[in-house]
C-alpha cells in the first residue's frame, strides 16, 4: 500500500541491521498504526493527536526522545529512501 512506501522502501534499500527504525504515528484514524504495531523490525511510539500545528513538532519530540543512537535522520512518511548508499554518505 502507498501509505507505508516508507517503510517498504527502507526495508528495501538499507541494511535494517545498521540502523534502528523509529516511526512515530500521530493518533492515525485508519488502519495503520495495526499495521505499524505488527512491524519487528520497527520501534513504534504511538502519540494521541492534539489539535493545531505542533501536532508534527511533538511527534518529532517524541521520535527524538526514543533515540540512543549517536546519528538521526528524520524523516516524513512522503519520504522515499532510493539509495542503500544513503547511510554511508550519511556517516
Amino acid at each position: 500500500m502507498r501509505k507505508w512506501r516508507a517503510v517498504t522502501l527502507l526495508r528495501e534499500h538499507l541494511d535494517l541491521t545498521r540502523i534502528e527504525v523509529i516511526v512515530v504515528d500521530n493518533d492515525s484514524a485508519d488502519e495503520s498504526v495495526q499495521y505499524l504495531r505488527e512491524q519487528v523490525d520497527i520501534k513504534l511510539v504511538e502519540r494521541q493527536a492534539e489539535p493545531g500545528n505542533v501536532a508534527h513538532a511533538r511527534g518529532f519530540d517524541l521520535g527524538l526522545d526514543a533515540v540512543r543512537s549517536k546519528y538521526v535522520l528524520l524523516i516524513h512518511t512522503d519520504t522515499f529512501i532510493h539509495s542503500a548508499g544513503m547511510l554511508d554518505m550519511l556517516t
